[in-house]
């Protein structure tokens, strides 16, 4: 593990073509996530549809998590909903569960009424309550929402907030994220496009959807940046970047289906999520392609 950069996946939940939960898939991921190197896993995120599972369903997610995920690597959980209690109830039982750290994606569904003094409070209210310390979640593309450099150096100073996870692949936000911050108030990337411009602005780490697929690129461009081996880092960033790329027409199923097909098991997504399996050729070329498909690496 980098002690100064951290590598983490954005862990997709696998499940069976009758829609239950795949426990066996999920330790099997995580165990080779951890074999290659990352330094923990993010369950229940936007890519583990966190927002497709119910609560009992949600604890068995990090129950086998937390038993996979070994000392020494961190588990993240999503717990961000709708309404602020809600957020403090589910942060509560993912604490009781074993995570380290509760990821709180932005309230959204009244984005207008999301104004930095609501979303201040929100985020005060829950950290203030909180086991665990939080990472503060901006995912624009869904929510329409962003923290603010402003609002996140702001929100950093309190002793619970733990960092924040940004996912807009907006570079000039990170520099200003990291300007503005104190040193406690970690600033993660969650966009596999712009690894490498992300760690020039001085994040201290990537959540990553496309390190479920990638584990050892991902890990690969970040050791080699703290290493000073730049020109290592910037490929296997343009790997990771070009691999999205590909991968992101095929939505969600794609992912899966990546990860399938390098050695995990990334089962289906649930309805309305729909994957054509006619694009896992165009998938396997991708991974051809980036030197990622070894035969011997082949789940089925």
């Amino acid at each position: 593990m980098s002690s100064d950069r951290m590598v983490l996946v954005a862990a997709p939940t696998p499940f069976l073509a009758s829609g239950a939960f795949d426990p066996d898939a999920f330790r099997h991921n995580i165990d080779k996530w951890i074999e290659m190197g990352v330094d923990g896993i993010l369950a229940l995120g936007t890519t583990g549809e966190a927002i497709h599972l119910d609560d009992a369903e949600s604890d068995a997610v990090i129950a086998v998590a937390r038993a996979a995920v070994p000392s020494g690597r961190r588990l993240l959980v999503g717990t961000g909903r709708s309404t602020t209690a809600a957020t403090i109830n589910a942060t509560a039982r993912a604490s009781d569960l074993g995570a380290d750290l509760a990821v709180v994606l932005t309230p959204h569904y009244y984005k207008n009424q999301m104004t930095p003094d609501t979303l201040g409070r929100h985020y005060r209210e829950v950290a203030d309550v909180s086991p665990i310390p939080i990472i503060l979640y901006a995912m624009p593309a869904l929510t329409g929402l962003q923290i603010s450099a402003e609002l996140g150096a702001e929100l950093g100073r309190h002793p619970r907030i733990f960092g924040i996870k940004d996912s807009s692949g907006d570079i000039a936000m990170l520099f200003e994220r990291v300007e503005r911050s104190n040193e406690s108030f970690r600033i993660f990337s969650g966009n596999g496009r712009s690894v490498l411009p992300a760690l020039a602005a001085g994040v201290r780490g990537c959540i990553l959807a496309i390190a479920a697929v990638a584990p050892d690129v991902a890990v690969a461009a970040h050791r080699a940046f703290s290493a000073g081996d730049v020109d290592t880092a910037r490929r296997a960033a343009s790997l990771l970047m070009k691999l999205s790329d590909k991968l992101s027409p095929h939505g969600l199923g794609g992912l899966k289906a990546a990860m399938t097909v390098r050695g995990f098991r990334g089962g289906v997504c649930r309805a309305p999520l729909a994957f054509d399996p006619s694009a896992v050729r165009q998938i396997e070329s991708a991974l051809v392609d980036a030197g990622l498909l070894l035969s011997a690496s082949r789940n089925q």
